[in-house]
């Protein structure tokens, strides 16, 4: 019996032995086909699902599973299209192995994931977008579909979920080597082309459900060539979290991203440098952002916008210590330290080139920005430097065809021609120096404004036009009157206008402690307008403005000015203004001594039709402006002035007699050095002041009467009325001494060795006569300009011989003053004539 048991036995483990082994076997085999089939399987079901998009793989493509390790490998992938052969898409190698047991656990464990060697190319259209050869349908066909679509699955998933009570726990995803190298991306948007290559992305620590997120990518890739560089390490658990970035970006030319900015940016280039870290921490109250560090700059950054380019070598803007707080409703408080640096940067009109605003370095740091809940900044800046400021300078082509069209008929001799070809700047500073700038709730403070050599040029036209401004052609230049107000009211609407008051923020203020321009700063002012062109330069030993504020508009601002004009002329403006008052409210007190008339000579001949030969003013300046009420008066002083007709460049002519009546009425009130003194008193209102001009005739008119001639004084007035008369009255103004003629050699302008004889003996005059004044005339000849043919018809030419003059007698003031030791005021040169005798001589002459 035992036996029988023992048999049937031994044959059941047999037949089990042998069935085990066959479905061994049999599964052995059948994952053996799997795999070594599953490469064609895989072909030609993915060709039969490429077939509709005129798609499939080569002959080469091999997809390979292998169901022992349940591993998939994909190698030598090409997607081509059926037609043209083309390939779309390829993938060297892919490496996918999932641990089989952790399925059991619901855990999707990937022990490896790896691809290698992507290459994919992307087309961009205005109607589509085609993907490794999928053309995907347009953004409308596709909402439309996804709505029915969503219709019916939603309709689907209500039937068929379960409730949420009745879902089992959710998958776990673990990985830790998710790896892609060497991926390609061809993208073609609207012609233009992009490269984008990862050279490797790397994914550890993943651990991913619905509840829990953990996981840090490693990104290193380049963008048409330019480098990236992103690391973020994830971690998300029950609604709390935290996000750690860093990311770079570096040498991205910027002109291959123009295209998708021409409507607000006609063309840009440069490159672009991008660099931050940060952490994210988030709950379901709060987000805590911070930002160690931001770096943004541009390197040969060239912008063009509405006919204007902005050219800068370096821009570069940096935040540190940043903090962002976001609470529940979303409003933000931020606190961040900033800082901004730019170097040779030149704001230009695109068409001609001319420079509107430029500067060699600019700094702003450091600085501290904050912004509350009610997004209301506080901004602290302890220093804003700019160095080399140029404002406003014309290409000297562009003056070169400016002073064309003004003056077509006019020759140019070569020192002219080379003195156009100048471009002075409106104005430049070696450096501007703004310090501890403060703006907190509507008030902007500053402690002091420093500019370093300031040099400020306006240049006057033939036709009165400002040569050296430039100014942009504005967008709204080609457009009618009609189609500006329509743009303006179309982007105006009329709730954008209305003010309301009760709302209304309170306005802005402003405050400055010290306003200073250094004492090498200068002003020029030339004008071509006239005949001969007109140039004055002022130069500033102090410029000092103190105290403005506009919340205390009874708060007095200080201003003190000093100036010169030449080597021995200048003066002073100080006092004070309120300038936020509604009416004008100052004090000033002026001083200007030993200013040359003669320079502002060619304004005066149009309108009085003579010309100041010689002379100096002095001028003292009281005033007093209280609620726009003026009281004040100024003591005038005039030294040695002499007149002649207005187009008279030589002496003892005919003309010359014509200023004579003039002369004389002004010496009615000279004393008897020849100086003049006024009282001028000053009253009104700003809007139409008194200069009190009947003082001046009432001194005339009781000097006359004094005299006992009534017609005396009416022959004063009207010239050649009596030419005996004339002649008579010249008579009491002869000078009562006289000097020989200090004569030059041609062409020279510097006191020589032969002349120091005359000039001891004539300091020796003057300091034995200290109440003497002298007046010297230098006269220059055609002689002076060899070379050159004599025209006195040609404005330029006599423009020259006038120059070869005044440095005559500015030299020989020079050496008075300084060898000498005279006083400067002393001495006054006339207006540099011209003698065309054949038998003159280069010299200067002496009144006293």
């Amino acid at each position: 019996m035992n036996t029988e048991k023992s048999s049937v036995k031994s044959q059941v483990f047999r037949v089990s032995k042998r069935i085990l082994i066959w479905l061994a076997f049999i599964f052995v085999t059948l994952y053996l086909a799997i795999w070594a089939f599953s490469p064609a399987l895989a072909r030609w079901q993915v060709n039969d699902q490429l077939q509709s998009f005129g798609l499939q793989l080569t002959d080469d493509s091999t997809i390979r599973l292998n169901p022992f390790l349940l591993r998939v490998s994909v190698s030598d992938v090409a997607l081509i299209q059926s037609e043209l052969q083309a390939v779309q898409a390829s993938i060297e190698s892919v490496e996918l192995d999932i641990n089989t047991f952790s399925l059991i656990s619901k855990e999707l464990l990937i022990e490896e994931f790896t691809i290698d060697g992507v290459e994919i190319n992307t087309t961009i259209t205005d109607t589509a977008l085609n993907v490794a050869g999928f053309s995907l349908p347009q953004s409308g066909e596709a909402v439309e579909s996804s709505d029915n679509d969503s219709s019916d699955s939603q309709d689907e998933v209500d039937a068929t979920s379960p409730p949420e009570d009745s879902q089992s726990a959710p998958w776990l995803v673990i990985a830790d080597k998710l790896h892609l190298t060497n991926i390609k991306l061809l993208i073609d948007n609207l012609g233009n082309k992009h490269q984008v290559v990862i050279k490797s992305l790397k994914l550890t620590q993943v651990k991913l459900n619905e509840l829990n997120q953990k996981a840090i990518l490693d990104l290193k890739a380049e963008i048409d060539s330019a480098l990236l560089n992103l690391s973020v390490a994830l971690e998300h658990e029950q609604g709390t979290g935290n996000a750690q970035v860093e990311f770079e970006l570096k040498d991205f030319e910027l002109n291959k991203i123009a295209y998708l900015i021409k409507q607000q940016i006609e063309s840009i280039s440069g490159q672009l440098n991008l660099s931050f870290n940060q952490k994210v921490s988030f709950s379901s109250e709060t987000t805590d952002v911070q930002i160690p560090e931001l770096a943004l700059q541009f390197d040969s950054l060239d912008l063009l916008v509405s006919g204007v380019s902005l050219n800068s070598e370096m821009y570069q803007a940096s935040l540190s210590d940043a903090q962002i707080n976001l609470d529940q409703t979303g409003q933000p408080e931020v606190q961040l330290d900033f800082a901004l640096e730019s170097e040779g940067t030149q704001l230009k009109t695109a068409d001609t080139q001319d420079l509107i605003f430029g500067f060699e370095q600019f700094q702003l740091k450091p600085a501290n920005l904050s912004l509350d809940r009610a997004l209301q900044p506080t901004v602290a800046i302890e220093n804003i430097v700019l160095n080399g400021i140029t404002a406003s300078q014309k290409m000297a082509q562009k003056i070169a065809e400016q002073a064309e069209q003004n003056d077509q008929q006019s020759s140019q001799s070569p020192e002219a021609s080379e003195t156009i070809s100048t471009s002075p700047a409106l104005a430049t500073i070696k450096q501007l120096k703004l310090t501890d700038l403060k703006l907190a709730e509507q008030h902007l403070s500053l402690n002091t404004i420093d500019i370093q050599q300031l040099v400020s040029t306006l240049a006057l036209t033939a036709n009165k036009q400002l040569a050296n401004l430039v100014i942009p052609n504005s967008p709204s230049d080609n457009q009618s009157t009609e189609e500006v107000a329509k743009e303006a009211s179309e982007n105006s609407p009329a709730e954008d206008i209305a003010v309301d008051k009760e709302g209304q923020e309170p306005p802005f203020t402003f405050s400055l402690n010290q306003l200073a321009i250094s004492a090498d700063s200068q002003f020029t002012f030339s004008d071509a307008s006239i005949q001969p062109a007109f140039s004055q330069n002022v130069k500033f030993e102090k410029v000092e403005v103190i105290d403005i504020d506009s919340r205390d508009h009874e708060k007095q601002a200080k201003f003190n000015i000093q100036f010169k004009t030449d080597a021995y002329a200048g003066g002073s403006v100080s006092g004070f203004i309120l300038p936020f008052t509604e009416k004008m409210n100052l004090e000033v007190n002026s001083d200007i001594k030993e200013f040359s008339l003669p320079q502002v000579s060619p304004y005066m001949k149009d309108a009085m039709g003579f010309e100041m030969l010689s002379g100096q003013f002095d001028i003292d300046v009281k005033l007093k402006v209280n609620n726009d009420i003026i009281k004040g008066d100024s003591q005038l002083a005039m030294r040695g002035l002499e007149l002649s007709s207005a187009d008279d460049v030589q002496p003892d002519s005919l003309a010359d007699q014509t200023a004579l009546p003039l002369n004389s009425a002004l010496g009615m009130l000279k004393d008897d050095q020849g100086n003049l003194e006024l009282e001028i008193p000053l009253t009104g209102d700003v809007s139409s002041p008194e200069f009190g001009v009947t003082g001046l005739i009432a001194q005339v008119t009781k000097k006359a009467i004094m005299s006992a001639a009534e017609s005396y004084l009416i022959k004063t007035f009207i010239p050649y009325a009596n030419v005996l008369s004339v002649a008579s009255i010249a008579g009491d103004f002869i000078l009562k001494v006289r000097f020989e003629d200090l004569v030059f050699t041609e062409q020279s302008v510097e006191i020589q060795s032969d002349h120091m004889q005359f000039m001891q003996e004539f300091v020796a005059l003057l300091k034995d006569k200290p109440e003497t004044q002298i007046k010297a005339c230098a006269i220059a000849i055609p002689a002076d300009l060899p070379g050159i043919k004599p025209d006195m018809e040609d404005p330029n030419y006599v423009e020259q011989l006038k120059q070869v003059s005044t440095k005559r007698g500015e030299a020989f003031k020079a050496w008075v003053v300084e060898q000498g030791q005279i006083e400067s005021s002393r001495l006054l040169l006339c207006q540099p004539q011209i003698d065309q005798d054949e038998n003159a001589k280069p010299r200067i002459q002496f009144e006293a």
